[in-house]
């Protein structure tokens, strides 16, 4: 699910949107694409001498509304993908669970973080 969070300014605040209004910079939208190329990533984070990669676990490649029964097998075999390539450049992950990507489903029904 994409982040619904939009820019900010010093006299706007960032604001999360129930869809997505055109003409609104939502800036997670542009990224460096790590999903698709955390190889060449990490191999460059090597060639630099890199020994430990901060990555966290974003609950929804894994669990997309937050409600599944179980798990989703993609978004479980590129962590396990992406753990292994670390090993075999002898980086270690140092792993965070929650960094902020709550399911957006959760936030809809729930209120978020904010209801029981």
């Amino acid at each position: 699910m994409p982040d619904h969070c939009t820019n900010g300014t010093a006299t706007t605040p960032k604001s999360i949107t129930i869809g997505f209004n055109e003409g609104t910079f939502y800036p997670s939208h542009e990224a460096i694409d790590f999903y698709h190329h955390y190889e060449e990533d990490i191999k460059l984070f090597a060639e630099m001498g890199f020994k430990v990669f901060r990555t966290s676990i974003n609950w929804t490649r894994i669990y997309p509304t937050g409600e599944e029964a179980t798990p989703n097998e993609a978004g479980l075999k590129f962590y396990e993908d992406m753990f292994t390539c670390c090993k075999k450049y002898n980086i270690e992950p140092l792993v965070t669970l929650s960094h902020y990507e709550l399911p957006y489903a959760l936030v809809q029904k729930y209120n978020g973080w904010a209801g029981r």
